[in-house]
This record gives structure tokens, sequence and C-alpha cells, in this order.
């Protein structure tokens, strides 16, 4: 999945959020770790909201030559539950929803041969 597709994404749910209420609230989520050479701990991806809010995300991994690296995001839902997603490559995209004043992290793992390049981009939208 290209950035085009989903910056399209993005302006579509952006219409669609501005459509359904006058009244909604619209985030970006970006951070980019370019030319990784090891894996890295739970980092933070955004800023922690003010209120609960619903967020889809596109993660996309470049894995290494020769190694195999994962990255795990996870946040704690509306009902303080800690939810975690695994990518292995590739793109992912799915639905996130955050609980207010808690953020998304993001944490890689495996094994690192040359580097490697992770993107996690993403829109929040509420009322």
């Amino acid at each position: 999945m290209s950035r085009k597709f989903l910056a399209l994404i993005t302006l579509s749910c952006w219409l669609l959020t501005r459509s359904a209420t006058a009244s909604a609230s619209l985030t970006e989520v970006r951070q980019d770790f370019l030319s990784q050479t090891a894996t890295f701990a739970a980092t933070d991806v955004m800023s922690a909201p003010a209120a609960d809010g619903s967020y889809l995300i596109s993660v996309y991994l470049d894995q290494p030559v020769g190694g195999t690296v994962g990255a795990t995001i996870a946040w704690t839902d509306e009902n303080g539950a800690t939810q975690r997603y695994q990518a292995l490559g590739g793109t992912a995209v799915f639905a996130v929803r955050l609980q207010a004043g808690t953020t998304l992290t993001v944490a890689t793992s495996g094994t690192v041969k040359g580097s490697y390049n992770l993107f996690i981009d993403g829109v929040g939208f509420w009322n």
C-alpha cells in the first residue's frame, strides 16, 4: 500500500467525519523510523489524546536483507484493556479505539542485518 493510498484513506475519513457531525475532531498520526540498525523498546508514536478516540492506523515495515524484524503496536482501549497488533513486514491497516490519556506505542524485535525502515501513519477522529 502506497503513501498516496493512505493519503486517500485519510482524506476520505476526514470528509466522512466532517459530513457526519459539525463537532468532530481530527488528528494525524505519523512517525517514521528510518535506517534502523537495531531493534528498539516501546516508543510513543503520538501524544496522548484528551478524549477517547478512534484511529485508523497503517504500518509499513521494510524487512532488512538477511534479517527478520517484527513490529508490535500496543495501546490501551477505552475499557482499560491492553491491546496489541503484530506486524511482520509489508503493510497492515487496522482500527484502534484509544483511551484518553494513553498513547500508541511501537517496539521492534527480531534479527537485524543491515537496516530497516518502519512507517506508522494514521488518522484519529472523535466527537
